[in-house]
């Protein structure tokens, strides 16, 4: 589980293949590295510190559960590559304030932001050519 932290390092993410499958460090601001297509079910479950990532343009793929439970976590602009959101995401992601959705997002999961208080009801849904923002 993440707890503290500044920045992340190479000998925290687990990556076999080109698919990160978890995240072992204890940032606030964390660095996919390039070359990761596939962000694993639950890679960053429960990463109670993670304010921040910032996703590669190599990404493809975010499975199930991916971010799940990381309540801090405030901001992710998603790769304009990425076309699968898996189920739940993001659930339980309680501080997310801004999430970018591409145009090339052909499918989303179920549930993908269940329990996104400060995205609820009183969020703002932006669109333009297919791409969303969602923001507070």
């Amino acid at each position: 589980m993440c707890t503290t932290g500044e920045r992340s390092r190479m000998e925290e993410f687990r990556i076999k293949d080109g698919v990160l499958e978890a995240y072992v460090g204890r940032a606030e601001e964390v660095l996919v590295p390039e070359g990761v297509h596939t962000i694993g079910e639950g890679a960053f479950k429960a990463c109670v510190s993670l304010r921040r990532t910032v996703l590669p343009a190599s990404l493809r793929r975010i499975l199930t559960g991916a971010f799940k439970g990381c309540r801090k976590l405030q901001e992710v602009e998603i790769p304009a590559q990425v076309s699968y959101v898996g189920d739940y995401a993001f659930h339980r992601c309680h501080a997310l304030k801004k999430i970018s959705l591409p145009a090339g997002v052909e499918a989303l999961g179920d549930c993908v932001f269940l329990f996104e208080n400060s995205l609820g009801a009183s969020s703002n849904l932006c669109g333009t050519e297919g791409s969303w923002t969602f923001s507070v």
